[in-house]
């Protein structure tokens, strides 16, 4: 496997769009809806990343500002094929770092439960009971930073 770099996307721009692409096709194809039908203006101020092998982007991940100095991870994706690479945890740290910077003092989440472990390996705590969301066991999450 070559190196995988992560680093933020600019909203708008062409890697923005291979992102949409990659969320619409991981996250909500396989659930009968498109990230197409919603109104993604309203993510120009949040925190896209994207980590990248040989500059195809492989995977994804976004921050939104919740408000005093809370953030929440959203719409974490990665390549079919690339998975149990570290990919996940490399953007995960990366972000972190990034929103330690940016003044945030706490990231919660809402975790599948097929990625439960992932998360409770990097630090993550559930702060609620498990829930369905559009039909899939969901965790809420939280971590301080």
């Amino acid at each position: 496997m070559d190196e995988i770099k992560v680093r933020l996307i600019e909203y708008g721009s062409e890697d923005y769009k291979a992102e949409l692409e990659m969320r619409n096709e991981i996250l909500r194809k396989p659930l009968g809806l498109s990230i197409y039908d919603e109104d993604l203006g309203q993510e120009k101020p949040y925190f896209h990343i994207g980590a990248f092998e040989n500059e195809r982007l492989v995977g994804t991940l976004l921050f939104i500002d919740r408000g005093e100095g809370v953030c929440q991870m959203r719409q974490v994706a990665v390549c079919e094929g690339m998975r149990r690479r570290g990919i996940g945890r490399k953007m995960v740290l990366f972000g972190e770092s990034l929103m330690r910077e940016k003044g945030f003092s706490k990231i919660v989440l809402e975790a599948r439960k097929v990625a439960l472990e992932f998360y409770l390996s990097l630090g993550y705590r559930t702060s609620g009971p498990e829930e369905l969301r559009l039909g899939i066991p969901h965790y809420e999450m939280e971590k301080g930073i």
